[in-house]
């Protein structure tokens, strides 16, 4: 039964790649994906590498700090991906269990750590394609947060998506 949704931040929730004076380009669905899951009663956890200060500040500059329940920046772990250290956190902070988390991930360092946790996990890719060894680990291969809302939207994912 999935009770919390995992974001990764770089790549998944906004394209750091592109960092300007603006702020930085949000993913097309992220908004609309967590203010969904906060209707329907989801935790909301960030678990990202990015140090805290500097997620913070993306995070602020977005608006969607609000959205989120519990947030684990790599500072607060010993091991970055692809150790499982920071998902385990999160279990922690939130009190579930991995098995009971969906993580969104667009990363392959991201996706072995989540697998190593014993999470669920979709591939959101981003520039990054799905590889065998990563479709054997994960639940799904989206390509947007847009279709990760879609699926919410059409499935029950209380349930194992």
């Amino acid at each position: 039964m999935i009770k919390t949704v995992i974001f990764d931040m770089d790549g998944l929730m906004f394209d750091t790649e592109q960092l300007s004076k603006e702020g930085v380009p949000v993913k097309k669905g992220l908004r609309e994906l967590l203010s969904y899951l906060k209707t329907h009663k989801y935790k909301t956890v960030l678990a990202t590498g990015t140090s805290d200060d500097k997620a913070l500040n993306l995070l602020k500059m977005a608006d969607v700090e609000k959205y989120f329940d519990h947030m684990v920046f790599g500072n607060m772990v010993e091991k970055c991906k692809p150790e499982p250290d920071i998902f385990l956190e999160a279990a922690r902070r939130s009190y579930t269990l991995p098995a009971q988390f969906l993580v969104l991930e667009d990363s392959p360092n991201g996706i072995r750590a989540a697998h190593a946790a014993g999470c669920h996990i979709i591939m959101v890719q981003d520039g990054i394609p799905s590889t065998p060894e990563l479709e054997k680990i994960t639940d799904d291969v989206m390509d947007s947060l847009e279709e990760v809302l879609e699926m919410f939207r059409l499935t029950d994912c209380s349930a194992v998506c």
